[in-house]
């Protein structure tokens, strides 16, 4: 069974990336509810911006340790639907 995001995750998650790289609500989240393919969208619970291979191992260890699936994400330009969150929890995008 998949556990949805809630508000201990997100603290979890803002301990990890700071809260300034942690994502919710339909405003914030709406860059990462697509990428060019047309009409695919998915709307995720989070987005998580990381700036360190070390911030993306603690998620995924976070992830794998509270049953939360994550989309890697890059600039979400791709046109095969692999940056859309279909069926995650969350998506992880390197921060620039």
């Amino acid at each position: 069974m998949v556990r949805h995001v809630d508000d201990d995750i997100v603290r979890q998650l803002a301990a990890i990336v700071g809260p300034d790289n942690v994502l919710v609500g339909a405003e914030r989240l709406e860059p990462y509810t697509h990428d060019e393919t047309v009409g695919l969208r998915a709307d995720p619970e989070v987005a998580v911006r990381v700036t360190s291979a070390q911030q993306v191992a603690e998620i995924f260890r976070l992830a794998n340790r509270e049953r939360l699936p994550v989309t890697p994400r890059g600039a979400g330009y791709g046109l095969s639907g692999g940056a859309v969150a279909v069926q995650a929890a969350s998506s992880c995008r390197w921060k620039r």
